[in-house]
Formats: C-alpha cells, structure tokens, sequence
C-alpha cells in the first residue's frame, strides 16, 4: 500500500485489512508487515499504532525479487551488486573448463547475464562504473584472465562480419528498456495508466517522427526509468528509419 504518510491514512488501512480478515479468514502478519518512508530527506521517526509491533523503518525490503531502500538511491547498483558473486563463483565454474571462446560466449549469455535481466528490466540503468565491471569479468573471462585477443568492436559483431556475437551490455540494457514499448503498446492493463503521457508520446513519434522525442523528453516524464526507456526508442527509432533493412526496401 501506498498511503500519504498521514495516522489517519496509516490507521485506517490497518482498520480495513482487519476487518476484512474477519470475513476471509487471511490476517495480516504484523511482524512481517514492513512500514518505510519515501520521499524525504531523512526518515522520520514518526510511529503509529505502537500497540502492533509493525517492523518501522528497516534499511531494505524486497518486493518481487527487488531489494528497496527508503531513499530510493543507487537501487540498481545495490541490487546488482547482490549479484556478482553468484556470477563470479559461476565463471569460477568454467574456468576449470578447456572452453573455446564461442563457449564462454553462450554461458555468458545464458547463464551470467540470466542473473541480471530481471534488474536491467525493472530498474534505472546502473551506473557507468558497473557496466565497466561486468565488461572487465566478462572479458576476463572470455580470454582467460589475459588481453584481448579480438578487438571488442569486431567481437561484437555477426559471425557474416567476421565477429563472435559477443553481447555488448550498453546495448543489451538498451534493448531490455525498448521492450516496455511493446508491453505499453500490446497491454491492456490497467497498470499503462501510471504512465499515460508516455502512451501518447509513443503514439505520436509513429506519426512525426523521433523529432518530437529529441524536443519533449524530458517534459513527457520525470521518472528516470521511464525517461530512458524513451531515449533508447528514440535511438531505436532513428536507427530503423535510416537503414534500409531489407535488400528490396520492403
């Protein structure tokens, strides 16, 4: 629940959640049941309903698989953070391993970067110093610790261009944001309504054209995750509408 920070809010959704577990026999797990605040500064130490041991104020919570802070900063990189030994103690794993380098390629696709698709997704992009480190594991990795033996930008591309298909993580992230596009599209969830004005950006640049993104970003959305998900469609955009993809231009 998202209330207003008020005791009469707080009390009475306490109120209705009790009296609802009279008729339905499911009680709410007061010890369990985390109260935090957003928004602020610093956290306030106000407490209501003292009679009811509610946990107050923890420093995290998780919901569906995200760890939370109350000041909300840094929560990508905090939560990949969470990720990194698992991934290092499965490239440990590997490395016992003779693997070739389309080998290390395939795991990391499949088994490193599975760890993180759900926070890339869900999450404000992670800092440039992140993605710097899972480019140095990454690589580390693929040439056993040593230099590389391939240039990067050549890795990067299909095997017809003479590269590996290694998975380039800056756009990786690009392409997992782009996805929230056809999920506002195709949905007919209710959950679109948290972003309405963003429905109508992606609506008219299919009739203007990506000009419009460039001038009224930042006006469209002040959330930062919803923010770059337009930027990425704009590129995405600009890209598709300057390259003819198809020999016959259909």
């Amino acid at each position: 629940f998202f209330l207003d920070g008020s005791r009469e809010s707080f009390q009475y959704t306490v109120f209705t959640i009790l009296e609802y577990a009279k008729f339905s026999g499911l009680n709410m797990n007061f010890e369990k049941t985390k109260i935090i605040w957003f928004g602020s500064g610093d956290a306030p130490e106000n407490i209501y309903m003292n009679d009811i041991k509610f946990d107050w104020n923890p420093r995290t919570f998780e919901i569906l698989g995200i760890e939370f802070n109350w000041n909300l900063r840094n929560l990508t990189d905090t939560n990949i953070e969470k990720k990194i030994d698992p991934i290092k103690n499965i490239i440990k794993q590997w490395s016992y391993r003779d693997i070739t380098p389309i080998g290390k390629i395939t795991i990391i696709k499949s088994l490193l970067l599975s760890k993180l698709i759900h926070i890339l997704s869900s999450l404000p992009n992670p800092s440039d110093l992140m993605i710097k480190r899972f480019k140095k594991l990454f690589f580390n990795f693929l040439w056993n610790n040593g230099p590389d033996k391939v240039s990067r930008n050549t890795l990067y591309q299909g095997k017809y261009q003479g590269g590996l298909q290694m998975v380039d993580i800056t756009s990786f992230i690009k392409a997992l944001k782009i996805t929230w596009i056809r999920k506002i599209i195709n949905s007919n969830g209710k959950w679109k309504g948290i972003v309405p004005k963003l429905q109508e950006a992606i609506l008219t640049t299919k009739v203007v054209g990506s000009s419009f993104l460039d001038k009224t970003n930042e006006e469209i959305v002040l959330n930062t995750f919803w923010r770059e998900v337009l930027n990425d469609y704009n590129e995405f955009y600009k890209i598709v509408h300057n390259i003819d993809l198809h020999p016959f231009g259909k």
